[in-house]
C-alpha cells in the first residue's frame, strides 16, 4: 500500500464515512457468518483515508484462518515471521469482500504447527 504524504486524500464528508463504516460492518458480519466452528477472538475495523478494512483475529488457532480462506475461494494462507517477537509467526489470509479488505490472522509460536506450514513465508 502506498501513502502519498505530500498530497493526502481529501477528507470525505461525514455521511460518506458513515456509509463506508456501515458497509464494512456488514462485510464483517458476512465474513463471520461463513465460519462453521469457532468465532474470532476479536473483530477490528480500521479506517485509513476514508476506506475501512476488517481484521479477524483467531489467536492462537491458525486452522481457523484456513477455514476463512476456504470460504473465500481458497485465498492463499501464508505464514509470516513476526518482526517484533522472535520465535512467533502470523498465519494469515486476506480476501476482498464486496470491496472491503478482510484479513484473518493468528499469532502462534513457531514450534506450533498449523495448516499453513510449508506455505509461502513473507517478511513482515
Amino acid at each position: 500500500m502506498n501513502h502519498d504524504l505530500t498530497h493526502p486524500a481529501p477528507p470525505r464528508p461525514f455521511s460518506a464515512l458513515r456509509d463506508a463504516l456501515m458497509h464494512a460492518l456488514a462485510v464483517a458480519e458476512e465474513a463471520v457468518s461463513h465460519l462453521q466452528v469457532a468465532m474470532p477472538d476479536t473483530v477490528t475495523l480500521t479506517e485509513h483515508a476514508g476506506t475501512y478494512s476488517v481484521s479477524l483475529c483467531f489467536h492462537p488457532m491458525p486452522e481457523r484462518v484456513a477455514e476463512f480462506a476456504a470460504a473465500y475461494d481458497g485465498v492463499p494462507v501464508v505464514r509470516v515471521p513476526n518482526q517484533r517477537r522472535d520465535g512467533w509467526s502470523f498465519t494469515e489470509a486476506t480476501a476482498v469482500v464486496r470491496g472491503v479488505q478482510v484479513r484473518a490472522w493468528a499469532l502462534t509460536e513457531d514450534e506450533a504447527k498449523g495448516p499453513a506450514d510449508g506455505e509461502t513465508a513473507v517478511a513482515r
